[in-house]
Formats: structure tokens, sequence, C-alpha cells
């Protein structure tokens, strides 16, 4: 090994109970549901290969009563026509598995007081390790934050430049810019979706809470003393507290969010070292991990995601169709 290269094993006592690599599978499954957007998109079978091309339907066959050519539903043409010819068209969308990765380091003085002392050391990191991931894949699949190019726009970005977007405040008032006609759920609905689902910042609740019907009474309230369960049309939503929803530019997502899909390239891949270097992006030193006497995980895997949009019968154009519609801040 070269100067460069040098790692501690899997079996060095720093780094003993800290790579239970039994867990990977565990961990894609917590973080999935940890996700905002992967527990409500639909998931792909792993992909063997960086690269998964998925047939999507393009343009829907139509079909004709025999004879319509005449146009005289009393002809007895209609007990003789020919029956018409139609074709479907199919185009391919492409999920592009990227890599994913955090570090963890951690100092070899807190490893050892912790095993001293029966901590369960991977108890500690494993819930840090899940949020760290499932709000990196939040931020790339909604705001587009440091995403991969090969990854589709963020969902906000792309309802923006579809209009698919209405400043709260807009309507009357909220239940206006949400449920009326020129309502978020009414743009997704245009499109041929369904509203199956929605996320909302956690500074919505306090709207919702203040909201009253003409009677001064709250609209939304708990039947017993236990939490109230937020609906918008009958569809329950979520109030996700990761942090991966920016209020700066999204208040509340609305639409159907199986239209979007994942898969997994690679699950988990744990690595540590004590001799590595942690560097900004600007190159300067943040750890010296040999010189602080600290042991750091590496942890990545690979995933894409895309989403794939089928004609429907409602909105035939598709650059036009877009399943999602966010209700933004006032102007």
């Amino acid at each position: 090994m070269t100067d460069y290269d040098s790692m501690v094993s899997r079996t060095d006592p720093a780094a003993a109970g800290l790579i239970p690599t039994e867990y990977s599978k565990t961990i894609i499954k917590e973080a999935t549901k940890a996700s905002i957007c992967l527990s409500r998109m639909r998931k792909m079978p792993d992909i063997p290969t960086s690269v998964l091309s998925i047939p999507v339907l393009d343009s829907k066959p139509t079909a004709y009563f025999t004879g319509s050519e005449v146009g005289d539903a009393s002809s007895s043409s209609y007990d003789e026509g020919l029956m018409k010819a139609t074709d479907a068209e199919w185009a391919n969308v492409t999920i592009t598995a990227e890599e994913l990765g955090v570090i963890l380091p951690v100092s070899k003085a807190v490893l050892n007081d912790m095993k001293a002392n029966g901590y369960d050391i991977w108890g500690e990191l494993k819930p840090e390790l899940i949020e760290a991931i499932a709000v990196a894949i939040d931020a790339a699949i909604l705001h587009g934050t440091n995403a991969p190019t090969s990854w589709p726009n963020g969902i906000v970005e792309d309802a923006t430049s579809k209009s698919h977007t209405v400043a709260l405040g807009t309507g009357t008032d909220m239940y206006d810019d949400l449920m009326a006609e020129s309502g978020i759920f009414s743009l997704v609905e245009a499109d041929g979706y369904r509203v199956t689902d929605w996320i909302a910042d956690i500074s919505m609740k306090a709207k919702f809470r203040g909201l009253r019907s003409s009677d001064g009474i709250p609209i939304f309230t708990s039947p017993t003393a236990g939490e109230t369960f937020y609906r918008l049309d009958g569809v329950p939503g979520d109030f996700p507290e990761n942090g991966a929803l920016s209020s700066a530019s999204a208040l509340l997502i609305a639409g159907d969010f199986s239209k979007g899909v994942y898969a997994w390239r690679q699950g988990m891949q744990f690595d540590v070292s004590d001799q590595a270097v942690i560097t900004d992006a600007s190159g300067d030193i943040i750890r010296n991990l040999w010189q602080q006497n600290m042991v750091a995980m590496k942890v990545t895997c690979r995933l894409g995601w895309a989403r794939p949009n089928p004609v429907n019968r409602v909105e035939s154009t598709g650059a036009s169709r877009f399943p999602w519609a966010v209700l933004t801040p006032s102007a």
C-alpha cells in the first residue's frame, strides 16, 4: 500500500462494529421510508446497469364504429362495414443511476468510550446516515438541489415552467388557492391526473389550523384529543420534517406521486479509514483523520429516478402534461 491508499481494515479495533454490512438492505429500506419522495413514488426492480430504458406509451389507439365512414347510423352498412385499423406508439424514458455518498467522521476516543460503556455505536450512527441519504434524495427530486445532470429537473422547477403553480393569496382565500377551479388541484386534474397525495411545509400546519368556516368553526379539528389528520378533498397529506422541502419556493406540492419512478443500482457500500483527509469544494482541509485521531465511515450507494409521461385521454400534449402542482409563497 502507498501512503495515499492506506486504509483501516474491517477487523481494525477502531472500526469493529462500525460496519455491519448485513444491514445494507435495511438502510435502503429505512432510507426509502424516510424519504418524502421515494416513499410515495413507484419502485422499479433493481437495475443491472447504470441506465435503464423504460418504454412509455406515447399515443393511444383509437376505436371506430364499423361502417362509420358512411355516417348513417340507420344504414345496414353498420352491419356490413369494415373495421378501421389504428396504432399505438411508444417512447423510451431512461433512469440513470448516480452515486450518492456521505462520510461520518468520529473521534476514536469517542468510539472507545462508547464501546467501554456498552453503547451501540451503529445504533447511534444509523439514524443520522438514513436521514442524510433521505434528505439528499428528496432535495434533488423536489428542487434539483445538487442533482446529477442526468436526472430530471426538480419537481418544483418543472411545475413552474409548465405554469403549474399558484401563489398563496391569489384567490379569495387559501381554499381557492388549493381547491377551487383555479387552484393547484385543478391544475393536476386538467392534465388527466388525480391528486393522490400532497406534502406541505411545516408552516402550513398553522395556516390550516387557522382556517374557519363561515360560522367561525375550525375546519380541521380532531374528534378526540388525538392528533389532527389533515385531508384535502379527502386526500391525506403530510408535513415532512427532514428539511428537504424548501418553503422559499414551495409551500405545498400536490399530485400523483406514483408517476415518479426510481430504481437502485447498488446497495450500501461501506469503507472505513483513519488516514484520509476530508476537504471542502475549494480544497481546504476540514478533517485530517490521522492527525486528529479520528476514524471515518464512508457510505455510498447508487440510484436514479425518472418521470415517465404516458399519454392520457385528457391531455394529449406531452410537453404540457405534468402530474404535480405547487402552492408557492405569496408574491
